[in-house]
């Protein structure tokens, strides 16, 4: 008798009806899925960051749709970053820290929204290029090194 009610506890790990049991500190399919879509979205982030940062260094300036749609982009990362931080939470709590240092950026990009609405597109670009971009970059090739092995299973 002993025995039985031993094992009834962690009955549900094998028992189809309870294949759904959550366990959240394994990645779950959903889970890798969005994940795949985030590590993706931070690669064609970095790809227009350097498009831009190349154009600002060839003496071409930004127009505002493009300035326009780097807040956006950055507004949409925020979103994402708060999913992917929360799946990471006990997961891997490092990793969850790390995703959600990019809040410290807020402040610039609240700055740089400021700055495009009284149309100070040169500062705004000062700050993208200086500040924003270059953070951005070493900030997003940690994340997706850290992300990366994990999406491979």
């Amino acid at each position: 008798m002993g025995e039985k009610t031993k094992t009834m506890g962690h009955h549900h790990h094998h028992d189809d009806e309870h294949e759904h049991y959550y366990d959240n500190t394994k990645l779950h399919d959903n889970q890798f899925v969005f994940l795949r879509y985030y590590l993706h979205m931070l690669q064609t982030c970095e790809q227009g960051i350097h498009y831009l940062s190349k154009r600002v260094e060839n003496g071409q300036t930004l127009d505002l749709t493009q300035l326009q749609d780097c807040i956006e982009v950055f507004r949409t990362l925020e979103n994402a970053n708060f999913l992917s931080a929360n799946i990471m939470k006990k997961v891997d709590f490092p990793t969850y820290e790390l995703i959600h240092s990019f809040d410290q950026y807020k402040s610039h990009i609240e700055q740089v929204k400021q700055l495009m609405e009284k149309k100070e597109t040169g500062r705004v670009v000062e700050i993208l290029v200086g500040q924003v971009f270059p953070a951005y970059l070493e900030w997003s090739r940690e994340v997706q090194k850290r992300l990366f092995p994990r999406i491979q299973q």
